[in-house]
């Protein structure tokens, strides 16, 4: 399998009553300054997540950078990207997503982080997953993070076409975080079940002010956005998805015990 044949699983979150708001639309290639994580071109709608019935304070036992260093080290493709001695600062714009060489190989959760560009595309379902891989991190904090997934490589995945390749990663602008945050709510994705990154109610997230990722899941907090069904990427192809689309009221009920242990299964057997 190849170093880059990591794919990402996360949670977005969903709420009781959420209170939204919009962010004023920014005309095409002008700077938003106000608000430099707003989609182009449209207004977006955003909930604070701390409304949701899915937000929750959370402490994880993670890893050892002993074990990650060892793990890493002993992956081929991995020692010759870190033999490289590539540097990736805060305020970069990055793609991250789980190594699932090293964690298939060695069972241990490693983070890629690719090289993002200057273009809008990652605010548009265009994600950074296939830019060169620049390091290997515990944990990765993001701001202003979309959640891009490639429709056409997850129907290859999904309908059994093509084995894993990257099609998906979270994608926004790296910020430095030495003790990392696990409040928020939890997102994930398994191409095999969704064709979005979801919460536990499978909605699909789209945008988060802020998102902690590791391990399989991604910690979201601040203001979030979710896709509805007309601005949601269309599905390619007849593999099914789980994805529930939020109402248009916002209103928002929790999933049954049954169906939470059908969710948390299939992520991890992705």
């Amino acid at each position: 399998m190849d170093e880059r044949d990591a794919q990402f699983l996360v949670l977005p979150d969903p709420g009781n009553s959420c209170h939204f708001r919009r962010l004023p639309e920014t005309p095409q290639g002008e700077i938003d300054e106000q608000f430099p994580f707003s989609a182009r071109g449209r207004a977006m709608k955003l909930a604070d997540a701390r409304h949701s019935a899915l937000y929750q304070s959370r402490t994880i036992a993670m890893q050892s950078d002993d074990t990650i260093d060892a793990a890493l080290r002993a992956d081929r493709a991995a020692a010759k990207i870190m033999a490289k001695d590539l540097q990736v600062h805060p305020g970069e714009l990055v793609g991250v997503r789980l190594n699932l060489n090293v964690f298939k190989s060695r069972g241990v959760l490693v983070q890629t982080i690719h090289a993002g560009n200057r273009s809008d595309g990652y605010r548009n379902n265009r994600g950074f997953f296939n830019g060169s891989v620049l390091a290997y991190r515990k944990h990765v904090t993001l701001r202003g993070a979309f959640f891009n997934v490639s429709q056409s490589g997850r129907h290859k995945i999904a309908s059994g076409l093509d084995s894993k390749h990257p099609m998906a990663s979270v994608d926004g602008v790296l910020h430095e975080a030495e003790h990392p945050e696990f409040s928020g709510i939890e997102i994930s994705f398994n191409p095999h079940r969704v064709h979005l990154f979801t919460d536990r109610d499978f909605r699909p997230i789209r945008y988060a002010e802020e998102a902690t990722i590791y391990g399989h899941r991604i910690y979201v907090r601040g203001e979030i956005e979710y896709y509805t069904e007309g601005t949601a990427p269309q599905k390619i192809g007849d593999a099914d998805s789980a994805v529930q689309f939020q109402p248009a009221s916002g209103a928002v009920t929790s999933i049954a015990a049954g169906q939470q242990a059908a969710f948390d299964l299939a992520s991890l057997l992705d």
